[in-house]
């Protein structure tokens, strides 16, 4: 067997791969297709506190924005600080009674003494006169808590420091409970951890009796996280009764707010889980109403999000009836935009879960390492047995890892399908741009056309990298941004690399323009000739000019870096709301109208220049395969954004070209 002959099979092997990533992604998107519903969640706590500070209970607010759209309202549950804060319970240590130190108010009516030999000075005592809170208080503490009567004043008695017991859930306001619903919102229960299983008992009675399917848990810890058998049993509640754990997304993601036994829940409950959108309020007090409405909008478009978890917008100078009229403004906006895009509302509907099948991992794996072998084989001169080692050695490192280590591998893997796919495009794109160098047939209509083609291209196999990123980490923890693809900053650099080399492969070292390449070249060799090319002050400028471009680049991909200026927001926000998915700006302003001009410096024998703009070209491969890595979001939006983005930036493209074709023909020929 020749060496044409094993390229031939390695390029089956990629064929067989890409047909098994479709078919594992038809799971996905068949999944995917099951969110079709929003829900529009209001904050209690910051509602109650806007609506207290303009003297309106948060009952008002609640119904006023019920009448547009709003779909449901947290109700989190009551702890001893807000029992105290609302003049319901006194709160007192073990040792303010042991020293005698009580109020007489209270020492008059309640005969303590006699327990004095049951308390430490650590324990809390809790005075009410509610019999109902009483018992809320007393069922959820815990073992060797008790009970004191007397005239009209209940004492209840534990052995929880003071500190601690503050922040424990004592269970829920049922009557807040029925005067929510009674407007026809769904109830979104937010309970607080409390040591034990009784917390637990309240949660899980309190869902039963007023049919709520909606659980998002407040503070550091969950109910049930100190006990695997209670947190089995709460799973066990959840997946009977189909509740939907709510999780705040974006301060998980960024490490803020972790909450200790969330993720194990999540796995116990199959994934049936809603994502959450949320803007923290000092950080929504610097936004502008409309921008905060942006960010709920693209929290659905970009993130896949399915609830807005609503703060009240507050001008401070503005009434009270002006701010409520600014909310309701966007709330109904933001609910009548999503529903002419065909979006329902109410309580969400999770995905199922989805699992990856091994036998496509494998499939996968075998693809991706024949395109390593196959691009290797080509740059260099390598022996037709040396490549099938090769395949054969890091075909089964990758099964072995996906099998022993699938999270870590699985990474590697996408991460390797990103930047080889992206390499590959570049050897192509060199290899095509070296038969038309030159060519005296530059004609306005020949640089579209080939535009047109190459951008077709670039894309095509820009889609084949999402389809295997797609595959490989297309199951619940990806898509539900519990899990992510690793990696970004290193696949927006190395395929620079791989153009450097593939540009010195078919092109050489030899930089003077009237030069026409050979057939092929050696890379070691040139790679060597490239690196003793004397500098001088122009090449220095342009590094300079490079660098600062590329450092724009980088801060402007992933989820930190340069501010974006306000008219590129605005450009964006016309997009999103008028069409299904926004193209990515690095791929229909600057990668596919880069490759119109790269084009035509090649027509120009501009090798300098056509290696200058061909690194702008690349950039739109990378942004169309990164899309595909941005799993939270549903496969069919990435690949409406990346065939967006080829439509728009062949039109720029073309446009672009249509005005800079006769200045830059002539500025070059008056060169030469």
């Amino acid at each position: 067997m020749n060496l044409s002959n094993t390229k031939r099979i390695l390029v089956g092997f990629i064929a067989i791969s890409i047909f098994a990533a479709i078919f594992q992604i038809g799971f996905r998107i068949h999944a995917e297709k099951k969110e079709d519903t929003i829900n529009i969640a209001a904050d209690y706590y910051t509602f109650q506190t806007f609506a207290n500070s303009y003297g309106h209970p948060v009952l008002d607010a609640i119904s006023e924005l019920s009448k547009h759209h709003l779909t449901s309202i947290s109700v989190p549950e009551q702890n001893v600080n807000d029992l105290i804060s609302k003049g319901k319970v006194l709160l007192y240590s073990g040792s303010d009674l042991l020293n005698d130190d009580l109020p007489e108010k209270i020492t008059d009516k309640i005969n303590l003494a006699k327990y004095k030999n049951r308390i430490k000075p650590f324990y809390s005592v809790i005075f009410t006169r509610s019999p109902e809170i009483a018992d809320r208080i007393k069922s959820t503490l815990v073992d060797g808590t008790f009970e004191v009567q007397g005239n009209g004043i209940y004492a209840i008695i534990t052995p929880i420091n003071q500190t601690n017991l503050q922040n424990y859930g004592v269970g829920f306001d049922e009557k807040q409970i029925q005067q929510f619903k009674s407007l026809g919102l769904k109830i979104v229960l937010r309970p607080r951890y409390a040591p034990g299983n009784r917390n637990l008992k309240i949660l899980e009675n309190t869902l039963d009796k007023f049919g709520i399917k909606s659980v998002m848990f407040h503070g550091n810890m969950i109910n049930g996280s100190d006990n695997p058998n209670n947190l089995n049993e709460l799973a066990n509640f959840f997946n009977k009764n189909k509740i939907v754990t709510y999780i705040i997304e974006l301060p998980i993601q960024k490490g803020i707010y972790n909450q200790e036994g969330i993720k194990s829940l999540i796995k116990k409950t199959h994934y049936y889980v809603a994502r959450v959108y949320s803007i923290y309020p000092a950080e929504q007090a610097k936004l502008k109403p409309f921008e905060i409405f942006n960010r709920w909008f693209r929290a659905v478009s970009d993130r896949n999000i399915r609830v807005i978890y609503v703060k009240p917008i507050v001008d401070p100078g503005k009434t009270y009836a002006k701010n409520m009229a600014v909310n309701d403004y966007y709330v109904n906006k933001f609910y009548n935009l999503w529903k002419n895009k065909g979006m329902q509302f109410g309580t969400p509907n999770p995905m199922p879960e989805v699992n990856r099948n091994k036998i496509v991992d494998i499939f996968i794996i075998l693809g991706i390492m024949a395109l390593l072998m196959l691009y290797i084989a080509i740059i260099v001169n390598v022996e037709e047995n040396t490549v099938w080692i090769w395949f054969v050695v890091f075909s089964l490192l990758g099964i072995a890892g996906i099998l022993a280590k699938p999270s870590s591998t699985e990474k590697i893997l996408a991460l390797t399908a990103a930047i080889l796919i992206t390499g590959v495009f570049s050897l192509i794109l060199f290899s095509l741009l070296k038969k038309i160098y030159g060519n005296k047939n530059k004609t306005l209509t020949n640089v579209l056309k080939n535009g047109t083609k190459y951008a077709l291209l670039m894309f095509s196999f820009s889609l084949i990298g999402g389809i295997w990123i797609g595959a490989l980490l297309g199951s619940s923890p990806y898509m539900l941004n519990l899990d992510m693809f690793r990696g970004v900053k290193l696949l927006y650099l190395t395929p620079f690399i791989f153009l450097i080399i593939n540009y010195l492969y078919e092109f050489g070292a030899d930089f003077n323009n009237s030069h026409l390449p050979k057939e092929k070249y050696n890379i070691i060799e040139e790679i060597k000739r490239a690196w003793h090319i004397p500098v001088n002050w122009g090449h220095i400028i342009i590094l300079i000019l490079l660098a600062g471009i590329f450092l724009i680049y980088l801060l402007r991909s992933g989820n930190t870096g340069v501010s974006i200026p306000s008219i590129e927001l605005k450009f964006r926000a016309m997009l999103e709301h008028t069409i299904v998915a926004r193209p990515r700006i690095k791929e229909f302003v600057v990668g596919y109208p880069s490759l119109f001009i790269t084009i035509l410096f090649a027509y120009l024998m501009r090798k300098k220049w056509l290696i200058a703009f061909s690194m702008l070209s690349i950039m739109g491969s990378i942004s169309v395969v990164d899309t595909f890595s941005h799993l939270r979001d549903t496969f069919l939006m990435s690949l409406y954004r990346g065939l967006y983005g080829i439509l728009f930036g062949t039109i720029v493209g073309t446009i672009t070209i249509a005005i800079l074709y006769i200045p830059i023909k002539k500025l070059f020929q008056h060169a030469n």
